[in-house]
């Protein structure tokens, strides 16, 4: 069924066997695979089998239509061909249709394919009334979204380099679902005003979006640690060792709280 469209990077931890001889390329406890640098293998691994199997007949009607234009087209219909098919030859190896620019890029290509097969069947002898009042509404809804990511993002950015919360904060407000907020928040938390519990809240939230991130995970560990709740930071150890074997600060940490236990019994 697949891991769900945009999930790949979140769920990948999972199955990367990290620290290990067959481990996923980019993937530690301090690096995170966020694309697997194909797109069909993307689209197979997020929309599953039936969904990646639509998703690739769609590309190559493009491509049939994008090299029936050239052939019986003018010469920017082969010039079209080309650019999508260098496009689409690109995005095997690479972040293509995921990022901004090539996304927008491509989506250009597209409609210039598509509308140069519809003018030659004469397709628009039918005239197409689209409400200008549902135009409006869906490029400021879209301006306004695109507008509080970016804002989050610049908080978040501002955030890191003057390490201030207030910013962090902000950032969280203009963009709920931003991970690497709630990360940077737990961290300036817990490392730089010394407010564990502050900082637990923010580490849980970023796990609830991202469960198997190696770093967040440590770091919630050290957090449980520090607030002497060393059966919840036992099972959160448990939980990274079992994506990654080798995680050295997590054996560390195990080893310290194993020895704590031990010295206690004896007393």
């Amino acid at each position: 069924l697949g891991v769900g469209a945009g999930n790949f990077e979140y769920i990948h931890p999972l199955y990367a066997k990290a620290c290990t001889v067959f481990a996923s390329p980019s993937v530690s406890p301090n690096l995170v695979l966020s694309d697997p640098h194909n797109i069909f293998l993307k689209m197979f691994s997020e929309l599953g089998w039936g969904g990646g199997a639509l998703f690739s007949l769609l590309l190559f009607y493009l491509t049939f239509i994008a090299i029936k234009n050239a052939v019986s087209g003018e010469l920017i219909d082969g010039i079209l061909c080309l650019s999508w098919v260098s496009l689409i030859t690109h995005s095997m190896f690479s972040a293509v249709f995921v990022t901004p620019a090539t996304l927008f890029f491509g989506s250009i290509i597209i409609s210039m394919i598509l509308f140069s097969k519809e003018k030659k069947e004469n397709f628009f002898q039918y005239e197409v009334k689209i409400s200008r009042f549902l135009i409006l509404i869906f490029s400021v809804v879209s301006i306004i979204v695109f507008s509080a990511v970016f804002a989050s993002e610049y908080f978040l950015s501002k955030g890191i380099l003057s390490r201030k919360t207030e910013a962090l904060e902000y950032s969280l407000l203009l963009n709920p679902y931003n991970e690497r907020a709630y990360y940077e928040l737990a961290i300036n938390s817990f490392v730089r005003e010394e407010k564990p519990e502050v900082a637990l809240k923010s580490i849980n939230r970023f796990l609830h979006l991202y469960p198997y991130h190696l770093g967040g995970l440590g770091l919630k560990a050290d957090i449980l640690y520090s607030l002497k709740e060393t059966n919840e930071a036992k099972e959160v150890i448990f939980q990274s060792l079992n994506l990654c074997p080798e995680y050295g600060r997590m054996k560390i940490l195990l080893n310290k709280i194993n020895g704590e236990d031990k010295n206690v019994r004896v007393n």
